[in-house]
């Protein structure tokens, strides 16, 4: 079976104004099967009354995939508010309820057996100084989240706003998730895969990204 790693962002549940701006806590994990429970032998514990031992898992396929299953919890584990019955896939779009807590995945499951790519951006606020960011990932996540790689702390951003990622063949492209403001390339309104190149113009709220360099194969 391949190997795959998937982050999760996991936030507790707003009760006062202090939980209400505590930043989430990240996880990494690379196995096919990630137990969540409120103790025990589960990968992931999340303390509470109303977290069940074990509560929910999260299985991920060959592809990369990643499903999500209830293990007879007593609370139950709720896929965008709705109670889940049966296993069902999940995506960076969607969250995860367990009481007292709400899960995402920040990113598509990475494969830990094919080479890495390295992206090189160039970061503008609008009136702001420019700054260069390098990541070494095929994925990135730009959003006003700071669990995004690129992080944007405006409101007119949207939490997980897009993202630019990098095909097998190493072409690059962006895609919007589906934000409220949209994301243009190059002033156009950006939709699903849209290919891009150096020099491309992202605009995200009032962010202005490029790519300065062609996607770089490491490992």
């Amino acid at each position: 079976m391949k190997a795959w790693e998937i982050t999760l962002e996991v936030r507790r549940a707003a009760t006062d104004a202090i939980a209400a701006v505590q930043p989430p806590e990240l996880h990494k994990f690379q196995r096919p099967r990630i137990a969540i429970g409120a103790g025990g032998t589960a990968d992931l514990q999340l303390p509470g009354d109303g977290v069940s031992t074990p509560h929910c898992e999260l299985l991920l396929d060959d592809s990369g995939g990643v499903r999500v299953a209830d293990l007879g919890s007593r609370l139950g584990t709720l896929v965008n508010g709705r109670p889940l019955t049966e296993p069902a896939p999940i995506s960076p779009d969607d969250e995860i309820g367990v009481p007292g807590y709400s899960i995402r995945l920040t990113r598509p499951a990475r494969s830990l057996d094919a080479p890495g790519w390295q992206l090189t951006f160039e970061i503008e606020r609008r009136g702001g100084e420019r700054t260069t960011k390098v990541l070494r990932q095929d994925h990135v996540w730009i959003g006003r989240a700071s669990a995004c790689d690129i992080s944007l702390p405006n409101s007119n951003v949207a939490r997980r706003h897009c993202y630019v990622a990098v095909r097998p063949e190493g072409v690059a492209y962006v895609a919007d998730s589906m934000s409220t403001n949209g994301t243009y390339l190059n002033g156009s309104r950006v939709g699903p895969a849209t290919p891009l190149r150096v020099g491309d113009k992202i605009y995200v709220g009032d962010f202005l990204i490029s790519l300065t360099r062609p996607p770089e194969r490491i490992g």
